[in-house]
């Protein structure tokens, strides 16, 4: 620990048990006597460990900010990537789909969903690569999905709306074996997103995670 000024230094030396494996988010907090920043999504960390698939393959970028950018999701099915089922990214502050832009692409019928600002049912969904776009209060998605061997890639414009802040975004998919609805997987306060393809709202296998700073811009 160090000091200087009006700034206070950590350099800490970590290391993570086997049975931590994963992508972590990392928060951060500081308090004095009278006041409290509160807890803040300031980065993440892949903790090295068992690869299980199917898998999501990280986020580009991975950290960033701006009120619009194309980010790059890639997914991988060593059946190929037809053998995927249903993909989902969440950007907020945490894991709620309320308040948020969270998006479901079916990769059996070819459509990318939007839920809607509740967090209470999709929006009508759209053909990636189409003229239409999703939009919600949080953000417009607008892109393209493409699969080649056992990868399948969604590569999405997204500009936000009057949400603002530090985001993390949540990557999770599902094999479509596993899309008969007999487990559910839900978000806290989510919609439902089983009409996407005929199975649970959030798949079994989260994933990769990422940090980004959304800055307001109107619509």
């Amino acid at each position: 620990m160090s000091g200087n000024g009006y700034t206070l230094t950590l350099t800490l030396n970590i290391t993570f048990a086997a049975g931590f494996a994963g992508n972590k988010i990392v928060y951060l907090a500081a308090a004095d006597a009278s006041r409290n920043s509160g807890w803040q999504a300031l980065g993440t960390w892949g903790v090295p460990g068992a690869t299980t698939f199917p898998a999501v393959g990280g986020v580009t970028p991975s950290r960033g900010g701006g009120s619009a950018y194309v980010f790059t999701f890639p997914f991988t099915d060593p059946k190929g990537y037809q053998d995927l089922g249903v993909v989902n990214i969440l950007i907020n502050n945490f894991l709620d789909g309320r308040q948020a832009c969270y998006l479901a692409y079916s990769q059996p019928l070819n459509v990318l969903y939007l839920e809607n600002d509740a967090g209470a049912g999709l929006l009508p969904g759209v053909t990636p690569g189409g003229d239409a776009d999703l939009s919600n209060s949080q953000c417009s998605v607008s892109g393209t999905a493409g699969g080649n061997g056992s990868t399948l890639t969604l590569t999405l414009t997204i500009s936000f709306g009057p949400f603002s802040g530090n985001k993390v975004i949540y990557v999770a998919l599902r094999g479509r074996a596993r899309l008969d609805g007999r487990q559910q997987f839900r978000l806290a306060g989510d919609g439902d997103l089983a009409g996407a393809a005929g199975g649970s709202s959030m798949p079994d296998r989260p994933g990769g995670l990422s940090y980004f700073n959304s800055r307001s811009s109107s619509k």
